[in-house]
C-alpha cells in the first residue's frame, strides 16, 4: 500500500469517489482532506478501487472508512488488515457498522467520542428560522439590521485577502501564539480561502461599512447535503454570527436537504452556539479495531 501526500492537482482525477459519495460525515471531502492534511498529516492511497485516507496516532495508523461501492469497501478494509493489524479505522455511521458486520463477522470492536459527533441541520430551518426555539436568533439578525450599511458578497480572488486579513483579527482576539490548534485551524482556512476555486469551494462574506466583518465557507458534500467547513465573524458584533449563517445558507444551501455544520470538538461554547440551531441529527461517528 502506498500512500502520498495529497496534492491539489489530484481532486480531478479522484472526483470519481467524492461524486458519488452518500455519506454525511464530514470527512467524505477532497477539500477536508487537503485543508487539513497539514495538521493531521493526511495522506491517501487507492486500495481495491476505493478512496482511503490515513493519519498517523502514536499506537499507529488511522484510516477513514474506505470510500467506494460496498463491495470494494469491504475488500479494501481487508486488504490493509493483512498489512496493518493495528488499523484503526474511523468516520464510520452506524448503517456502515451494519455492513462491517454482516460481511466480516464479530471482528471489530466499536466505540465513539461525542467531541467527534457531526451536527447536521435541515437547510430549511436555518434559511427560515421560523418558531419559538429560533426567536433569539432572529433578534439578534434584527438587532444587526439597525445599522443598515450591509451587504453580502460572493468570496472571490478580488476580496479574499479581506478573509484572509479577518482569520488574522479573528486568531489574535483569542491569542493564538500561544495556542498551537488554533494557529493550525487558521492556516487550514487560509488554505480554504487560497485555493477556493480549484477546491470548488462556495465562499460568502459580510461587508459592514465596507469592512469584511464575518465570511463562511462550504461544499457540496453529498447530493443531499452542504457541509460548512469554516465559519468566522468579529467578535464585538453583535448579529453578525447569526447573519452570516443565515445568509450564507439561503445563497448556497436551497438546493440540499441537510447542511453539516462539523463537530465541536468538545469545546463548550462552540457545542453549546450549535445546539442552540437545533440539529436535526447529532451524528455520532464511530471508530473501530479489531478485537484483541
Amino acid at each position: 500500500m502506498i500512500f502520498k501526500k495529497l496534492d491539489i492537482n489530484d481532486k480531478e482525477k479522484l472526483n470519481i469517489y467524492f461524486q458519488k459519495n452518500t455519506r454525511r460525515c464530514c470527512e467524505y471531502s477532497f477539500a477536508c482532506n487537503f485543508i487539513w492534511q497539514d495538521m493531521f498529516n493526511y495522506s491517501y492511497a487507492i486500495i481495491e478501487n476505493c478512496y482511503v485516507a490515513r493519519f498517523k496516532r502514536e499506537s499507529g495508523f488511522v484510516y477513514n472508512l474506505p470510500l467506494g461501492e460496498n463491495e470494494n469497501v469491504i475488500k479494501a478494509i481487508k486488504t490493509i488488515l493483512n498489512f496493518d493489524k493495528t488499523a484503526v479505522f474511523r468516520a464510520i455511521e452506524q448503517e456502515n457498522i451494519s455492513l462491517l458486520k454482516e460481511n466480516l463477522g464479530d471482528i471489530f470492536e466499536f466505540s465513539y467520542s461525542r467531541n467527534e459527533s457531526d451536527y447536521i441541520y435541515l437547510s430549511e430551518n436555518l434559511i427560515n428560522l421560523q418558531g419559538k426555539k429560533y426567536q433569539s436568533k432572529r433578534n439578534l439578525i434584527r438587532r444587526f439590521n439597525d445599522n443598515p450599511d450591509w451587504v453580502y458578497e460572493d468570496i472571490t480572488r478580488n476580496n479574499v485577502r479581506e478573509c484572509i486579513r479577518l482569520n488574522l483579527l479573528w486568531g489574535d482576539e483569542r491569542n493564538i501564539s500561544v495556542l498551537p490548534d488554533l494557529r493550525k485551524e487558521i492556516a487550514a482556512a487560509n488554505t480554504a480561502l487560497a485555493y477556493l476555486e480549484k477546491l470548488n469551494l462556495k465562499g460568502g462574506l459580510l461587508r459592514q461599512n465596507g469592512e469584511v466583518i464575518a465570511y463562511s465557507i462550504g461544499e457540496r458534500l453529498s447530493d443531499d447535503t452542504f457541509v460548512v467547513h469554516f465559519e468566522k465573524a468579529k467578535d464585538d458584533i453583535k448579529g453578525a454570527y447569526q447573519v452570516i449563517n443565515n445568509e450564507f445558507v439561503k445563497h448556497n444551501c436551497d438546493g440540499f436537504k441537510y447542511v453539516n455544520r462539523e463537530e465541536d470538538a468538545g469545546e463548550e461554547g462552540l457545542r453549546k452556539a450549535k445546539l442552540s440551531y437545533h440539529p436535526e441529527i447529532i451524528l455520532n461517528k464511530y471508530e473501530a479495531k479489531l478485537k484483541c
